[in-house]
């Protein structure tokens, strides 16, 4: 399985070379140009190193999509 992260590209730090992909199989075409991402909508901007009881439910349902993802 090709990789690719799951979430807010906002959450990236400014410039990082993403590639928004709509589904895995997109991922092996993009990673030479940026870091495949299949986005994911969160409930607030992440600030590193700083829990946001506002983004706990999007954490979950990011794990809960990857884990479908796999199976």
């Amino acid at each position: 399985m090709p990789f690719f992260w799951i979430g807010d590209p906002a959450h990236l730090p400014e410039g990082a070379a993403v590639r928004i992909i709509s589904a895995p199989h997109e991922a092996i075409g993009a990673v030479a140009a940026g870091l495949p991402v299949l986005p994911h909508a969160f409930g607030a901007p992440a600030i590193p190193g700083r829990p946001s009881p506002e983004n706990a439910r999007g954490v979950v349902e990011v794990i809960e999509r990857a884990v479908e993802l796999v199976r």
